[in-house]
């Protein structure tokens, strides 16, 4: 299989429902399934194309380990696709805005890495486990000095 097909499979096998409607609730802008598809293919192959590891873009966290063959026709690897979405909170009241507190970008990110550790650990992936806990640790020891 090419390595488009791979990428388009991948792609497919998501829930776009459950996206799609997150996504819209929380959101200003009105996405439709194929329009996330398409920037999710995007940000996909742009991963592949420049040899990245990870990359976090728009609503997604995507994680690459392996390569594309040499004939560059299939990948080998493992490709794992988070979806994340970020928003802030808001409250009306009386045609004004008030908008809450903005976290620290430490508690922002310990907050995000207590959520992939949580999946992680359902997935039972204890090495993924083992790295999200020391940068948990990492972020905390930044914090206390």
């Amino acid at each position: 299989m090419n390595k488009v097909n791979c990428v388009k499979k991948i792609i497919e096998s998501l829930d776009w429902d459950t996206i799609t409607d997150s996504i819209n609730k929380v959101s200003v802008l009105k996405y439709t399934k194929e329009k996330l598809k398409i920037k999710l293919d995007s940000s996909i192959n742009f991963l592949l194309v420049n040899n990245l590891t990870e990359l976090a873009c728009d609503f997604w966290l995507i994680r690459w380990k392996g390569g594309v063959n040499k004939s560059n026709e299939g990948l080998n690897g493992n490709l794992k696709i988070y979806f994340t979405f970020m928003m802030s909170d808001t409250t009306l009241k009386d045609n004004e805005i008030i908008i809450a507190p903005k976290p620290s970008p430490g508690e922002t990110e310990v907050r995000i890495l207590q959520g992939l550790l949580t999946k992680a650990i359902a997935a039972e992936n204890y090495e993924l486990c083992a790295i999200i806990k020391q940068q948990m640790m990492k972020l905390i020891d930044t914090k206390d000095e």
